[in-house]
């Protein structure tokens, strides 16, 4: 029978004996005055797991219990530790994690002062397995089991529902009495689940730096492919918990999801989300720093695991992220490549047509793109000058300037005459040719020309049009005239 003390610590652990032992080693060698058992809790283990535990029992003050729980999931591991569970506080540590020496007391002593506190979380820290990458900043620590938030304690609540993670949490055992336990229906994040109840039913936690431990991070978590799974199935299990539609706009949560509209089965305001996510992830990457481009693509992929897990858009239970992207016959870069691509165009047309000017690079009427809204208009246009005279006839024909008409032609001149120089000598120079080459196939009846000039022509423009052949202004680009 178990003896009733002050901290009971709750480990669920499957097929990692090693990491095991250095995890009970450090919480044996803790320094506190308190009553302490910990709780060990096998969940299906085929590897020497119950040998380590029992290696530890008997050769400690401490006492160290075994529990066999065959049922897969964190989830009735820790709930099989909390039953079992003596002591007026549970606290939660996992397999890989390695606790300071004053981690025991710290937490006994802050919920001894504070009363009106039900739980208290700490900063979990790296253990590198290998140097992590230079993109792999604090922006990238979720996927890590890592977090610290800075050097001073506050509280969480309702209010502010920051979520603690279960390797380095605890609660007052009345906690588990009053919402239940972890839920097995969440495979992953449910230490985010079981807090979403906690703050709804008005608990109030404490973080505090001073609990602090350390948690292995293998290298496989140090690749970028680990981190874009990870997002996905943490956006999948958001939705499961209804994150977002319970989350008001100052980040404090509902009592209960808001009724949205849905379009295409999921809540407007994601795909509201989703496109400026995928136009800020297009943004960075031209950028040289990957981390802020990696960011960008992690939070594209949370919100595609959240919209994907919707019941009206996966339809069936069985469906999931992947089946759903598979289902498009597309790789998933593809697919957010043409979306972007899709909305990009979408959404600059829209531009174009509420401020009524064309002027970005996929504009469907490039002809426009110089025209601006004042009553000044400039443009570029070629003339011939008749051999053997000073007369110009404007060169207007179409055979003259295909695939352009003369709005495009101009458009095209006047970004050649800044960028391209040598392409608006060729360009002039095949007017002329076509010009001749026509002429002289009997196909125009015009002179013949000494030369092609392009000029660039400036009206004021008259509300009828009057001066539309009398410009207020002219002036010589260039001059084309064959040897």
């Amino acid at each position: 029978m178990t003896q009733p003390c002050d901290v009971s610590v709750v480990i669920s652990t499957r097929n990692r004996a090693e990491l095991l032992a250095r995890c009970l080693r450090s919480l044996l060698e803790s320094r506190t005055t308190v009553a302490l058992e910990i709780i060990v809790v096998d969940n299906g283990s085929t590897d020497g797991t119950r040998g380590v535990i029992e290696s530890f029992q008997g050769n400690s003050a401490i006492p160290v219990h075994y529990i066999w729980e065959p049922r897969q999931g964190v989830s009735h591991g820790r709930n099989a530790g909390i039953a079992r569970a003596a002591g007026r506080i549970i606290a939660f540590t996992d397999d890989d994690i390695v606790v300071s020496r004053g981690w025991v007391e710290e937490i006994h002593q802050l919920l001894e002062q504070r009363r009106d506190i039900d739980c208290i979380g700490g900063p979990v820290l790296p253990l590198w397995s290998d140097p992590p990458p230079h993109w792999l900043d604090s922006r990238h620590w979720s996927p890590l089991s890592v977090t610290d938030h800075g050097s001073r304690p506050f509280e969480i609540g309702s209010n502010h529902p920051l979520c603690l993670l279960t390797s380095n949490v605890a609660f007052r055992r009345g906690v588990f009495d009053r919402i239940g336990g972890f839920s097995p229906e969440f495979p992953r994040a449910q230490d985010h689940e079981l807090q979403m109840r906690f703050w709804l039913s008005g608990g109030r936690a404490l973080y505090s730096p001073g609990v602090v431990v350390h948690t292995a991070v293998p290298a496989e978590r140090l690749r970028v492919g680990y981190h874009r799974q990870w997002h996905t199935r943490n956006g999948r299990m958001c939705a499961r918990m209804k994150l977002r539609e319970r989350t008001g706009p100052d980040g404090s949560l509902r009592p209960s999801p808001k009724g949205e509209r849905l379009v295409c089965g999921a809540p407007a305001f994601l795909w509201r989300e989703l496109s400026g996510a995928l136009f800020a992830w297009g943004r960075s990457i031209p950028g040289r720093d990957r981390g802020r481009r990696l960011e960008a693509e992690m939070r594209v992929r949370h919100l595609l695991g959240y919209i994907l897990e919707q019941p009206h858009v996966r339809r069936s239970d069985g469906m999931t992220t992947a089946r759903a992207i598979a289902g498009t016959g597309m790789s998933p870069r593809r697919l957010v490549l043409a979306t972007l691509l899709t909305l990009g165009i979408v959404g600059g047309s829209a531009v174009d047509v509420v401020r009524d000017r064309e002027h970005w690079p996929f504009s469907q009427y490039p002809m426009f793109s110089n025209i601006d809204h004042s009553h000044d208009h400039r443009t570029l246009r070629l003339h011939g000058v008749v051999r053997n005279s000073a007369r110009e006839v404007p060169l207007t024909d179409f055979a003259y300037v295909e695939p352009f008409d003369q709005c495009r032609l101009s458009t095209a001149l006047s970004r050649m005459r800044v960028d391209r120089p040598a392409d608006l000598a060729a360009a002039v120079e095949d007017v002329y040719a076509r010009y001749e080459r026509r002429r002289k196939a009997g196909d125009h009846d015009g002179p013949p020309l000494q030369a092609v000039r392009l000029y660039r022509l400036q009206w004021t423009l008259q509300p009828d049009a009057g001066n539309a052949m009398e410009p207020d202004a002219r002036a010589l680009v260039y001059e084309h005239r064959p040897n």
